[in-house]
């Protein structure tokens, strides 16, 4: 019995911690940080491999014919805004065609949403999916993983960022989406 009730506590447990976030405006403008400076949006994170696994999934659109292992423009990502309430927008830039997967999981690793694509030069993109409010609840804490692969070259770049979702009515108070 005592066996069982400490494997729930170990699987009830948080697989990582969601805790500091780069705030971004609509314009992609820096207005602050919440939390713990950390290396969000960048390639400067170690990942675990239960964390390089999520990206183990293929794509009916893309794959990795053509690509090169390509250099990442500023060697980070930018996502706005940041908190967000249904969209995020990412800006990237590469020097050659590489494939871009982006997942994005809760605190636990679950996968909530999944998207590949090809990148070269400066592409904007959208993640269009946090407007499911069962999905992506108001004030959830989220953090999507990021990596460039090209053929022979799996995973050559990686890193994550933290999301806050924040819906209010009303002009956006960063103080209420932060408990």
């Amino acid at each position: 019995m005592m066996i069982a009730a400490a494997c729930k506590k170990d699987k009830d447990k948080a697989a990582i911690d969601i805790a500091g976030f780069e705030l971004k405006d609509a314009a992609g403008n820096d207005f602050g940080r919440y939390g713990p400076i950390d290396n969000d949006w960048t390639f400067n994170n170690t990942l675990s491999d239960r964390e390089l696994a999520l990206f183990d999934f293929t794509s009916t659109d893309v794959n990795l014919d053509n690509t090169v292992e390509a250099t990442i423009s500023g060697n980070r990502i930018f996502a706005y805004p940041n908190p967000c309430a249904y969209n995020q927008y990412y800006h990237v830039s590469a020097s050659d065609q590489v494939l871009m997967k982006v997942v994005v999981v809760n605190n636990k690793l679950d996968v909530l949403a999944k998207k590949a694509l090809k990148v070269k030069g400066a592409i904007n993109f959208v993640m269009d999916y946090y407007s499911d409010s069962l999905l992506f609840p108001n004030k959830s804490s989220l953090r999507m993983y990021y990596s460039f692969s090209a053929q022979n070259k799996p995973n050559y770049k990686a890193g994550y960022g933290d999301l806050k979702i924040c819906r209010v009515n009303g002009p956006m108070n960063v103080n209420t989406c932060f408990p």
